[in-house]
């Protein structure tokens, strides 16, 4: 199993409760971002559901820090870090005053802060993540049926909120909220094979198609291909897939039946949905002017090859745009040079830390962590937007203070699991 001991036998390790607070956090936030697509009135009170959210979250992390992991602390690695990361932003504000009159690089910002910064704090207190795993499985029922909710409120409202005015419907918030619950239903059921979570995870991947933007389904392809090469074939397996195989085969030779069929019934309730009407339509793959987008991002970067234009300089230089394409938006940033450093750090870094963690949460989490980021990075996201690239970084940092930590100084979960054997009943904490 993926977490074979109670809560009380890895509650004992330092940042427990930190973890706890975090998963909680980002459950919380993600259900947030979910609901308010099924309902105008929630829409039209976000500022307020997102300070209420903000406060929740500081009342988990102040828990955590003050009842539970008191002996947790920021790391040099960590503080390095995050002074550099605010500064570059404070050096591009003194250097560009102008600089948050960008409605978008406010937005980048706020991201960064709210999603990405509080994973460079607590991903590195953890010694694994048994704890992170096991809080973001507790807690991604907040946000599943928060989805059910929003799904029944979609089809009873006739409206998807966040749309806008778009002829078609869909939620780019929506679908990337409801891939968190979606992936670890899914990590749930290649870990204990439990129906019950498979069937929350095709009902979510229907969500997310129906009512989301493409990108989160080329995430969820990802990692089901991932987890299924790396699992051991059995006769039964075998038989699943060539059964997953043939369905896929009836559903394609029948697409425009089964397209036709569920547009029928979204139209019942008044939703037009966009996925279908894209593949219904043979656009399912077009690129919604990215390559345009892509084309005047490059031209400008190559009349700031050096420097680039600092933070948010694409949204800048895009005239308040989005890049959709982190590598770029990361070289619009900082310039080919230190851009190429860091892309050049960040994949040795990554790929040591997948290639020394083996097996267990560490590597699920590595995992889950590149599915959520790859097929993303090249189509939609930012350099800070990117939260699942933040929380690889954080991994990585995690891992570097881990070789270099005495063992004395951290709790060894593995003798706790020893010492506890008799007292600890054995089971796994999805139950």
């Amino acid at each position: 199993m993926m977490i074979s001991i109670k809560d009380q036998a890895y509650e004992k390790s330092p940042g427990y409760g930190i973890a706890m607070a975090f998963a909680f956090s980002n459950c919380l936030l993600n259900a947030k971002n979910i609901i308010v697509s099924g309902s105008e009135a929630l829409y039209n009170m976000n500022s307020l559901l997102n300070n209420l959210v903000i406060m929740i979250s500081l009342l988990a992390y102040m828990w955590a820090i003050f009842f539970v992991d008191k002996r947790g602390r920021i790391k040099l690695n960590q503080m390095v870090i995050i002074f550099l990361l605010l500064a570059f932003w404070g050096v591009s504000y003194l250097l560009n005053t102008s600089l948050f009159t960008y409605s978008y690089v406010v937005e980048e910002f706020k991201a960064f802060i709210i999603y990405s910064l509080p994973a460079l704090i607590v991903i590195p207190l953890q010694r694994d993540c048994n704890a992170l795993v096991h809080g973001f499985q507790k807690y991604k029922w907040i946000v599943f049926w928060v989805t059910v909710i929003t799904v029944g409120l979609m089809l009873l409202n006739g409206k998807i909120v966040t749309s806008g005015t778009r002829h078609e419907m869909y939620s780019m918030s929506f679908g990337r909220a409801v891939l968190l619950p979606c992936l670890l239903f899914y990590m749930e059921w290649f870990e204990t094979k439990k129906k019950v979570s498979f069937l929350c995870a095709i009902f979510c991947t229907m969500a997310i198609f129906l009512f989301g933007s493409r990108f989160p389904i080329l995430c969820i392809a990802m990692y089901l291909v991932w987890k299924t090469l790396l699992t051991k074939l059995t006769a039964k397996k075998v038989a699943l897939l060539i059964g997953s195989a043939f369905l896929f085969l009836i559903i394609f030779i029948n697409l425009d039946y089964f397209i036709q069929t569920a547009s029928n019934i979204l139209m019942q309730f008044g939703i037009n949905s966009r996925a279908l009407t894209l593949l219904a339509t043979s656009k399912f793959g077009y690129d919604d002017g990215r390559l345009a987008i892509y084309s005047e991002l490059i031209k400008a970067t190559n009349e700031s090859p050096i420097i680039g234009y600092g933070a948010g300089g694409a949204n800048i230089v895009l005239n308040n745009g989005l890049s959709h394409n982190f590598f770029l938006d990361l070289f619009a940033n900082l310039g080919y040079i230190v851009g190429g450093i860091i892309v050049l750090i960040s994949c040795i870094s990554i790929f040591r830390l997948y290639k020394n963690n083996k097996g267990g949460t560490n590597r699920e989490m590595i995992i889950f962590c590149l599915c959520m980021f790859l097929p993303t990075s090249l189509i939609q996201t930012s350099l800070w937007r990117a939260t699942y690239f933040w929380y690889l970084i954080a991994l990585a940092i995690s891992k570097m203070i881990y070789i270099n930590m005495p063992l004395e100084d951290e709790v060894n979960v593995e003798q706790i699991k020893k010492n506890d054997h008799k007292s600890v009943s054995y089971t796994n904490v999805y139950m």
